[in-house]
This record gives structure tokens, sequence and C-alpha cells, in this order.
């Protein structure tokens, strides 16, 4: 697999990711059940109902990606191919990709009106990913479109993932993110990373706490630990056993941490 094609992440309410953009970061945000955007629907924007289909995605948008949406579906169907093939679901059904212009739009439409300004985009359910356009005003200049761009991405892994396995969402929440930041290329500077230079890296357990930020920091660099030792199956396997790591890499948790480490440390420092 080509790793340099990876361009570019809470409180409990169904299955929804919001993307974090005052750390770069995607967390958990949960809303009480998936949201569906229709005309039956009392907070729903009628234009978000203009729609543009390329061969494996949907997209549902308004005026203001009129222009743009060929070029954001081209994108989203330029890492499609791949991230369905490192991933082999058993079948995988259309995408629905959701752009809404505002913050207040996207927040009704995830059943969290009074959602913070940092819940900029959801996966709603195994077929279903919720955001705010790439182009809204809400974003102004400190968000790069590009980063946007690799947000959606990073958010279609996640429903591939569902499809490949249906529990998997943050079970493990350090696989549920490490593999959906490898596959959109959101990488960090390992070399910046205070905790890593100074030999104190996060345990699994540390990561699986939804208030630890770091696994958007160093979950790239855990995916790609596992696909450089055991290969893209171990990531299939461990998607379909929820992270079991005894069961298919036949190591420990220990043993894992450790290696990882090791990886990092003798790649990156």
């Amino acid at each position: 697999m080509d790793q340099d094609s990876r361009t570019t992440m809470k409180p409990q309410r169904a299955i929804t990711t919001t993307i974090v953009f005052q750390m770069s970061f995607l967390m958990l945000a949960c809303s009480g059940q998936g949201s569906m955007v229709g005309s039956d629907q009392p907070n729903a924007r009628k234009d978000t109902l203009l729609e543009y289909s390329s061969p494996q995605v949907t997209f549902l948008y308004t005026n203001m990606d009129r222009d743009s949406i060929a070029a954001i579906a081209r994108y989203v169907e330029a890492h499609r191919a791949r991230i369905v093939a490192d991933l082999q679901p058993e079948s995988l059904s259309t995408i629905r990709i959701y752009l809404y212009p505002t913050l207040k739009d996207l927040h009704q439409a995830i059943g969290w009106p009074d959602a913070p300004k940092w819940v900029k985009g959801a996966v709603s359910g195994i077929r279903e990913v919720r955001m705010i356009s790439p182009g809204s005003p809400d974003l102004e200049g400190s968000v790069p479109y590009d980063y946007m761009l690799g947000c959606i991405v990073h958010e279609f892994t996640h429903c591939v993932m569902l499809h490949a396995n249906g529990t998997i969402a943050n079970r493990p929440r350090w696989l549920w993110e490490s593999i959906a930041i490898y596959e959109s290329g959101q990488s960090a500077d390992l070399k910046n990373l205070g905790y890593l230079t100074t030999s104190s890296p996060p345990t699994l357990d540390d990561l699986n706490n939804i208030n630890d930020t770091r696994i958007y920091e160093v979950g790239h660099s855990i995916a790609e630990y596992i696909v450089s030792k055991w290969g893209l199956e171990a990531v299939r396997g461990l998607i379909r056993t929820n992270g079991d790591l005894a069961s298919t890499l036949h190591i420990s948790q220990g043993e894992f941490q450790e290696g990882w480490y090791a990886y990092v440390m003798n790649k990156y420092s």
C-alpha cells in the first residue's frame, strides 16, 4: 500500500464522531438517536436536499457547495477504492455524506442543537456522515480547506470499518481512531511530542479514555506499526475481533505497546 497516497479528528448521546479543530483532533460525540435529514424533519433546511452521486458515495449539500461538490466527490472517490481494498468489508452500501453550511444546521441535523462549536462533523450510522461544509464561513481561516477534505475521508473510513464490524465504534477506541487516522493520512510530527521524547508513551488503556486526546497524535504511528510488522490482514483481523491482540497477533498488550514504542523510536527519533 502506498502510504504517500494518504493525504490531507463528548458527551454520550448513537455512534457519532466529531471533529475538534482547536487541537486538530477527532473526538467522539454521541446523540440520542441517529438523525436523518429530510423534508419531514422540522429543523431541516430545504436546501440540504441537493444531491450529487459519484460511483459509491452520495452527497447531500447546499448551494454553498454547488461549484465545488464535484471536486469534493473526486477527492473522496480517489481514496475510497484504497480504503475499501485495505479494510475489505464483506459488503459496502452507498455512503451518504451530508454537508451543512453552518454549525447551527449541522448541530440540528445530528440531534444536538446545543453542541459546542468544536463539533464540526459526525458519523451518524453505518452509512452516513454529517459534516460542516469545507467552505463554511463558520470555519474561518484557521481550518485549511484541504484539512476538511481529509476529515471527510477519515469519517468515510469509520463507515467502512462499521461495515466490517458493526460493533467496532470505539471498541476499542485506540484501534477505531488509529485506522481512520492512518487511512486519511492525518499524521503528526512525533518529534515534537514531549511524552514520546521523554520515554513516557501512553498505554492503550490511556488511549481508550475518551478524554485522552493523544490518540490523534500517535494513532497514525500505531496503525503504521501494525501494517509494517504484520501487514494489512492484521488490521482487518483486529477490526473483526475488536482489537483482540492475543487472538489476532498472538502477543500481549504489554508486548504490543513495547513493540510500537520501539518502532516509533527507531523510525522517528
